[in-house]
């Protein structure tokens, strides 16, 4: 597919990739690339020695919007850096005092330029397009439309690729991608929608192919409800979807389980899971996220 040849195995391991690249970098690890145009940037801070920086895209969404609240959380691990498309909304939405960068996941020299310059160390993919309606007649269905350049084809299958192409040419260790439970369903409503989730899978498979670490976590639906208070059942290549089809998982749950991702590399490299929640209340509320991913397979 046209990959750059990926760092030796050695320089692969948990151990390696814990260490924040401006260390690697130091150590002579990284490799060098071509110029790119440079973003325009909104916040820069610099992250304090042993920690590692966190690019998240779709930062202002409202699952984007409370991953970077959660990886502010554990500030001395991980500082987040809001990959953004627009300054005056990561304003309003993220306030001020956050680190964000501006560009977009379909320019694939600028997503190489923003992770190498801003020295990240992961990746969490939340980007993803978003269909909008025309206006409809009573009784009819709305016809959906993309804005031009926002197409699942340009943002989750390009963007995504983009997104994985940057972490393994600068060298960064871990990627956690966010998709869809159902993508193995062709006719899932979401497919309806310029096949939404049939190109976030292809990015999730391309993601397994590249040898870069990663984790790819696919909840059911997402509910704006609080997170930390249900307990979380996880399965592969949509079993739990066949079984019970989409339940509703909090967004904030899925934030959540995208940090601790990164913070349990031991047992989240290199797996695939779906992911849905038991109504509050019922059974036990997750909090051992370790072994939560520890239950899981290097699948999709």
């Amino acid at each position: 597919m046209g990959f750059v040849a990926v760092a030796p195995a050695s320089l692969r391991s948990t151990a390696f990739f814990a260490t924040p690249v401006s260390a690697r970098r130091a150590c002579g690890h990284r490799p060098a690339l071509p110029v790119a145009a440079a973003p325009s940037r909104v916040v820069v801070v610099m992250a304090a020695d042993g920690v590692r920086r966190v690019l998240v895209s779709g930062a202002t969404g409202r699952t984007g919007r409370l991953a970077m609240a959660k990886l502010a959380e554990h500030a001395d691990q991980l500082q987040a850096v809001g990959l953004v498309r627009s300054a005056e909304k990561a304003a309003a939405v993220l306030g001020d005092g956050v680190e964000t960068v501006v560009g977009t996941v379909t320019d694939r020299d600028q997503v190489v330029s923003i992770v190498r310059d801003n020295n990240i160390d992961a990746l969490i993919v939340l980007s993803s397009a978003i269909p909008k309606f025309k206006p409809a007649e009573p009784g009819q269905r709305p016809e959906h439309y993309f804005d031009d350049g926002q197409e699942p084809e340009s943002v989750d299958w390009e963007g995504g690729r983009n997104m994985i192409d940057a972490a393994k040419e600068v060298g960064l260790g871990h990627v956690v991608f966010v998709g869809s439970m159902g993508s193995t369903d062709a006719h899932h409503p979401l497919n309806a929608f310029g096949n939404i989730l049939k190109k976030k899978r292809q990015a999730e498979q391309y993601l397994i192919e590249s040898g870069v670490t990663y984790t790819i976590i696919n909840p059911g639906g997402l509910q704006d409800a609080d997170g930390g208070r249900r307990e979380l059942i996880v399965g592969n290549n949509d079993e739990i979807y066949k079984l019970y089809g989409t339940p509703a998982i909090p967004r904030a749950d899925v934030a959540t389980l995208t940090v601790q991702a990164l913070l349990n590399p031991e047992t989240a490299k290199n797996k695939a899971l779906d992911v849905i929640t038991k109504p509050e209340g019922e059974g036990t509320v997750t909090k051992d996220f370790s072994e939560l991913f520890a239950k899981t397979q290097s699948q999709l």
